[in-house]
């Protein structure tokens, strides 16, 4: 997880406008709750790689790939894992 500096958590949420789109997105339902998430990640990529961009080489398509790798682990491992293991305690484990 990048644990940021605070400076700098601050300028990329006033860029993103997080509260607006952490609300906005949250708000819809599942199936346009997956459209938007992955819309935004392929916005950014797409911006990353654009056409004649310095960073469209192998290393950093690697590089993104790892990352969003990362990203979905950390969301596994702090969000979806105590949720999980919320539930076997609700409703048993799998025998």
């Amino acid at each position: 997880m990048p644990y940021l500096e605070e400076n700098h958590k601050q300028e990329l949420e006033k860029v993103m406008e997080l509260d607006h789109d952490a609300t906005y997105i949250a708000s819809h339902n599942t199936k346009d709750f997956a459209g938007a998430v992955n819309y935004l990640n392929f916005v950014i990529a797409k911006k990353r790689f654009a056409e004649g961009s310095e960073f469209k080489k192998y290393y950093q398509f690697a590089l993104w790939t790892g990352t969003m790798l990362c990203c979905v682990l950390e969301v596994y491992r702090r969000l979806i894992a105590p949720y999980e293991d919320e539930a076997i305690k609700r409703n048993g484990d799998v025998e």
